[in-house]
């Protein structure tokens, strides 16, 4: 993580305001990690799918979550995750000329 913050910036110094930006990331990779890996039972956990109370259910579609909750996915969600905090890694970047 830390690599990639410095390439994407251009600098050789990790700016210290970024420190717990890449710390919410790097535990929220952990957590995508952690869901993707099956129990021992060999079920990975999805959201969920439906809410029942009385006589009212209201059911929602998880085909979504389904699809990038899986371990070849994992990566491809950290990529996402990594795009989201460009905004704030652009405040520290240096421009470099060729």
């Amino acid at each position: 993580m830390v690599v990639d913050v410095l390439a994407y910036c251009h600098r050789k110094d990790f700016p210290e305001a970024l420190i717990y930006t890449c710390v919410d990331l790097i535990l929220k990779r952990i957590t995508d990690s952690e869901a993707a890996t099956p129990d021992e039972d060999g079920v990975v956990a999805l959201p969920l799918t439906e809410i029942k109370m009385d006589d009212t259910s209201f059911k929602f579609d998880t085909n979504f979550a389904a699809k990038t909750v899986t371990t070849d996915n994992v990566g491809l969600l950290s990529d996402a995750d990594f795009e989201s905090i460009k905004p704030k890694l652009n405040l520290y970047r240096k421009l470099v000329s060729w």
